[in-house]
């Protein structure tokens, strides 16, 4: 893994692409069942605000979006997220976000080549628990994010998005950046009032025994960190100021 990840980084680097226009790559997982211990599982998906309140912001600043998964299929969306209370009880801003996602189709993560990554501004990963299902694991996705990181091109992953970065193995690329994600705290409420089972790893741990520098903040409130071309916010709570500091970096 370590000889790989150095080839393809030299790849990279030696390649020539053209700056990069108002376009950015959302990746999400195709997946929707979580496997727990004790032979559980949960489904899941992508929760509605972490991809919604982004992905509008982004449209509402003149970028186009183009939706991935690693092999094409359609994301599923986490029905606990299905609720106007993510958009603090306004309807029609729950609506709107409905709406919203119904007007992409997914691509393939292997349809995109090095060549068009070139021309994405950011790639942005919205949380909800399906993350925890392929996208840590995704070869496809270790390849996005080493473009990326050896471009310095901006980075941002909510909630459980953040798992994604694990797919690149060792060394991993983000040694020693500080992030925040989904909170060990957090996860066990989860784990009791909503998936109803234990998970088989929890991301907060992942992450620092990677070699990130974790920071989270009180469970529920909005905390979002910034550190080089990495973005990343800790729950459903921060997507607005997530949305936010996004925008703030592309500009």
């Amino acid at each position: 893994m370590f000889w790989q990840i150095l080839v393809l980084l030299a790849i990279l680097a030696s390649t020539s692409f053209a700056a990069p226009t108002k376009k950015v790559l959302v990746i999400l997982s195709g997946e929707h069942t979580l496997k727990l211990k004790d032979a559980k599982t949960f489904e899941t998906g992508f929760y509605l605000n972490e991809f919604a309140v982004p992905a509008q912001a982004l449209m509402d600043a003149g970028y186009t979006l183009t939706v991935a998964t690693p092999n094409g299929s359609a994301p599923s969306l986490d029905a606990g997220s299905d609720s106007p209370k993510y958009f603090h009880g306004d309807q029609s801003a729950y609506q709107k976000a409905k709406a919203l996602v119904g007007t992409f189709n997914a691509r393939s993560l292997v349809s995109i080549s090095d060549s068009e990554l070139g021309d994405y501004a950011a790639v942005f990963f919205p949380g909800g628990h399906a993350p925890m299902i392929d996208l840590y694991r995704s070869k496809e996705v270790a390849r996005v994010l080493a473009f990326f990181h050896q471009h310095s091109r901006t980075t941002a992953l909510i909630c459980h998005g953040p798992v994604s970065l694990l797919s690149v193995g060792k060394p991993f690329l983000y040694q020693g950046y500080r992030l925040t994600v989904f909170s060990n705290e957090e996860e066990k409420v989860a784990e009791a009032k909503k998936l109803g089972g234990e998970m088989v790893f929890h991301p907060e741990t992942a992450l620092k025994e990677a070699g990130a520098k974790l920071e989270v903040g009180v469970p529920g409130s909005s905390h979002v960190v910034v550190d080089r071309e990495l973005i990343t916010g800790q729950n459903p709570a921060s997507d607005e100021e997530f949305s936010n500091a996004l925008l703030g970096k592309l500009k």
